[in-house]
């Protein structure tokens, strides 16, 4: 494996273990409650996890029927930020954000940054397994956090692979 490649398992005696799986149990409170929130006002798009409301429309129709409660033009990303005084925006934050701690959410969004500083990066979990790969954008070798337990990138690639099997188990898709 290259020197700036790394892939590895989180040690789940780890601290960081335990709270990137208390920060999926809030992402996944968050999902639910936005996602009642959208249906109430039947908005079909993505959302932002963030404190104010900013969408993301599949439907230009219901993206105008909101368009005096929203900022002009969207952002680089294509997500259209509501104004903060707005009605839809002030029931956001009541239904939504204020039932979130956004603290305990993003407690391991920069976790790349123990190990680089520029690159690509992924971490997910399987099974209670936290997997994770980074690759230094320069040719500069990677040091593991003292979370993580470096194994093989073939041992990578295989939970890669059960993972993407079951995934299309769980949708009904013929591994053919």
């Amino acid at each position: 494996m290259p020197d700036n490649v790394l892939t590895f398992r989180v040690n789940p005696d780890s601290e960081f273990y335990k709270k990137y799986f208390e920060a999926q149990e809030e992402r996944k409170a968050f999902r639910e409650l936005a996602k009642a929130f959208f249906d109430k006002y039947e908005i079909d798009g993505s959302y932002y996890h963030c404190q104010h409301l900013e969408v993301k429309f599949q439907d230009d129709a219901v993206r105008q029927k909101f368009a005096d409660q929203m900022c002009i033009k969207p952002d680089n990303r294509g997500f259209y930020r509501f104004k903060k005084k707005s009605a839809l925006n002030h029931e956001w934050m009541e239904t939504v954000t204020s039932q979130v701690d956004f603290k305990r959410l993003e407690q391991c969004e920069l976790w790349f940054l123990d190990v680089m500083m520029s690159g690509t990066y992924s971490m997910w979990h399987m099974d209670g397994e936290i997997y994770g790969k980074v690759e230094e954008g320069h040719l500069v070798a990677l040091q593991p956090a003292s979370y993580m337990i470096p194994i093989k990138l073939s041992e990578y690639y295989a939970a890669v692979e059960k993972a993407e099997e079951r995934n299309k188990a769980m949708r009904g898709e013929s591994g053919d």
